[in-house]
């Protein structure tokens, strides 16, 4: 529940924020969000689009201070990826067990995370980065892992920020691209 509310109230400081960042900040995104839901995505007894509504505010937020990430929109950075799928097993454990919700996709993502393998999957199935991995990866670890616990798992985003007009939207229930069988890679 921490890291939902957490996520809401960074999400609403950057629709409220007026002043402009000190010089020595890194200019901000934008000071003002907008969410569109997909008109039929989720239902209020799913909590699809809680969850995804988090993923994407994590994306927009960015991983803690002290990160390598690169804050941007698209594409992401691994770091910035791998800290918003992260939030998104975190937030959808705590919707989950607070709700008795249930989904496929975001169950074998929290088994992920409490296998310790988040930015491992960030860098081998979300393919989201280039260049060579960053050295503390194991992936052969977790491809013998994925292999037994996760066969044809499926890889879903169903939530992406896009900046326009001086303001970021959040789209919520539209496929940031069409789901895939996960396929570990290097």
């Amino acid at each position: 529940m921490r890291r939902l509310l957490t996520v809401t109230l960074v999400l609403a400081s950057l629709a409220c924020a007026s002043s402009p960042a000190p010089p020595s900040s890194p200019a901000p995104r934008s000071s003002k969000v907008r969410i569109e839901f997909t008109a039929g995505f989720g239902s209020a007894s799913d909590g699809k689009a809680e969850g995804w509504l988090g993923y994407a505010m994590a994306r927009i937020t960015g991983p803690p201070a002290g990160s390598t990430a690169s804050p941007s929109l698209d594409p992401p950075p691994f770091e910035e990826e791998a800290y918003a799928r992260e939030s998104l097993a975190l937030i959808w454990g705590e919707l989950a067990l607070e709700h008795g919700y249930s989904d496929r996709y975001f169950s074998q993502l929290v088994e992920i995370q409490s296998a310790g393998f988040m930015r491992e999957y960030t860098w081998s199935c979300l393919r989201v980065a280039s260049g060579p991995p960053p050295p503390d990866l194991r992936i052969s670890e977790f491809r013998a892992w994925v292999a037994g616990a996760l066969p044809e798992h499926v890889v879903e985003s169903w939530s992406f920020a896009v900046p326009q007009d001086g303001e970021v939207v959040l789209y919520v229930g539209q496929a940031a691209h069409e789901p895939y069988v996960c396929e570990p890679s290097d």
